[in-house]
């Protein structure tokens, strides 16, 4: 689970946002621009949408760290970490970007 915040700095969590004991980090839950579609013509598969949020925002920013760290392991390294190891490399406090109110937001780190 992946908590959501501000797009913008200090990053606090967004009121709709997950939180707790088990989100471990977060990603940007407002403001994220994506690619969308049209549903009437002329269709379109190459617009772009900049109102993207939630926590549907923030779970592919964090899955997308997650796989340029397993990309860099496995071409560096010769392997991938494993599932608790990508979590502790994600969550950690000493290398994320905290939150304005860790003790408050309780989302984790960036």
């Amino acid at each position: 689970m992946v908590g959501a915040a501000s797009s913008t700095i200090p990053h606090t969590r967004m009121n709709f946002s997950n939180f707790g004991s088990r989100i471990d980090c977060y990603g940007w839950g407002e403001n994220v621009d994506t690619a969308t579609s049209t549903t009437a013509m002329p269709f379109s598969t190459t617009a772009y949408t900049g109102g993207f949020s939630g926590t549907s925002s923030a779970l592919p920013i964090v899955t997308g760290a997650a796989l340029l760290i397993q990309g860099i392991a496995e071409n560096g390294l010769g392997f991938r970490f494993s599932a608790w190891q990508m979590r502790a490399l994600l969550s950690d406090p000493a290398t994320g970007t905290p939150s304005n109110n860790p003790a408050v937001d309780r989302i984790g780190v960036m």
